[in-house]
């Protein structure tokens, strides 16, 4: 019987276990919130910029999209707008643009619109739409300047 040096295979007893069965509650690794599915991205508050736990001590999912656009996000340089003058709608959807520009290349976003707000003098809003290329969902994003 051929082997593994002196040892015939087959002859030990090795990965053989009685089947068990799963406890009721998921399993999965990055279960998303709602469905309980796995996803594949870590899930981002975007107010804490921390991942988030569920009570079990998991990590919970999102699209890896989404995750890539979040960071995207939180990497914008705003310090190039000093002033909320007349170019200042113009200056931040630039900003938005160019960081997101990545993933625009690589074909996984596709920037439908960014809307500007301008709720006071001291601080800007913007609103992204964009759609999730590799699944065709749409998709907000807000984006603070201030």
């Amino acid at each position: 019987m051929p082997g593994i040096g002196s040892v015939p295979i087959g002859s030990i007893g090795i990965g053989y276990a009685p089947l068990t069965t799963l406890a009721a509650t998921p399993s999965s690794p990055l279960p998303d919130p709602r469905t309980g599915l796995s996803q594949t991205g870590r899930l981002i508050n975007p107010l804490t910029k921390d991942y988030v736990m569920q009570s079990d001590g998991r990590l919970q999912g999102m699209p890896t999209v989404n995750q890539l656009v979040l960071i995207a996000v939180f990497n914008l340089d705003f310090s190039s707008l000093t002033e909320k003058g007349p170019n200042f709608a113009n200056a931040l959807r630039a900003i938005i643009q160019n960081g997101m520009a990545y993933l625009v290349t690589q074909k996984l976003v596709a920037i439908r619109q960014i809307v500007i707000q301008q709720p006071n003098a001291d601080a800007g809003l913007a609103l992204m739409n964009w759609t999730d290329l590799t699944t065709g969902q749409n998709q907000q994003t807000p984006v603070g300047a201030s």
